[in-house]
């Protein structure tokens, strides 16, 4: 006698995490095409605060300051190495430490971290297998989109950030690295981009450059760099495919799948101009959303 076993094709998913303060009028945009994108049992949170609380109808919205302890204890061993804002810089460093805060609340072994201003346009859990195999992954220097495959990478990354503030023979290494800096360029300094490419040079094979080509596809480093693409203007030309983004490697008629884009800086006032998922019930959506952040921009103005 024969014993067949059917088992259901089941679809992958990987918890998707983005952390971000305040309210921004790019962030309808980019929320809405991340939970169309991606299967509807992909669980995906947005860690905020009361400004972008009601964003908890298309994503599971948690509070910022429920992570933040690990973050705060950071604080003290901070010192500000940049031209651009304090409360900027360090909340970019923080949030590794709010996100290996969540992760271990929720014992989660890997999860995918996005910055807000992306577009997905493919399942990400469906990665490369280099992809999902690597501890973590950063798209050039930043970790924009990042497979965070290990809980244990992370928190070594945050440890690692930690030694290099506290320990002073490295604190007088980044304050080196800032001053050549600002020789050579006037502006910018010390950032978690820093910390990952100080990261990889400690740990190589940690983390996982994605902005590479792998296995006919890449996750973008910003739409507007090059990254060997052939550009169409400021940004790169992309060629549309079945409702996906391709790009064309320079002088070759190799076309890339490119699973993401990064609307970064000034690009994000384009952004809804390559967004795939736009309906009726998104209209709806996007008008409520705005009229909330002109709410919030008039209430700030009168009450301060």
């Amino acid at each position: 006698m024969f014993i067949f076993a059917f088992m259901k094709n089941e679809t992958k998913t990987i918890p998707i995490v983005l952390i971000h303060k305040g309210n921004s009028d790019y962030l309808p945009v980019s929320l809405w095409q991340l939970r169309q994108t991606q299967p509807p049992q992909t669980p995906i949170y947005l860690v905020g605060n009361a400004d972008n609380a009601h964003f908890s109808d298309v994503v599971t919205h948690l509070s910022y300051a429920d992570y933040i302890a690990d973050a705060q204890t950071f604080t003290d061993a901070y010192k500000h190495y940049s031209t651009n804002a304090y409360d900027y810089e360090l909340f970019c460093i923080q949030r590794w430490f709010v996100l290996r805060a969540l992760m271990r609340a929720n014992k989660w072994q890997s999860c995918i971290y996005l910055d807000s201003d992306i577009l997905t346009y493919t399942n990400l859990a469906d990665a490369p297998q280099a992809v999902l195999e690597a501890g973590m992954t950063v798209s050039g220097i930043s970790a924009h989109t990042n497979f965070v495959n290990s809980y244990e990478t992370l928190s070594l990354f945050c440890d690692f950030i930690t030694e290099l503030y506290k320990n002073t023979i490295n604190d007088t290494k980044l304050k080196h690295m800032y001053e050549t800096h600002i020789a050579q360029h006037g502006a910018g300094g010390i950032s978690d981009m820093t910390m990952f490419t100080l990261f990889r040079e400690s740990y190589p094979n940690q983390v996982l450059d994605i902005s590479q080509t792998i296995e006919g596809q890449t996750y973008d480093v910003t739409i507007d760099y090059h990254n060997g693409f052939e550009m169409q203007g400021q940004f790169k030309r992309i060629i549309w495919q079945n409702g996906l983004p391709f790009a064309k490697v320079s002088g070759k008629e190799t076309l890339v799948l490119h699973n993401t884009l990064h609307f970064q800086g000034k690009s994000k006032a384009r952004i809804k101009e390559f967004m795939t998922t736009a309906n009726s019930a998104y209209k709806r959506f996007y008008a409520y959303a705005m009229g909330v952040f002109y709410w919030q921009k008039v209430k700030r103005k009168i009450f301060g």
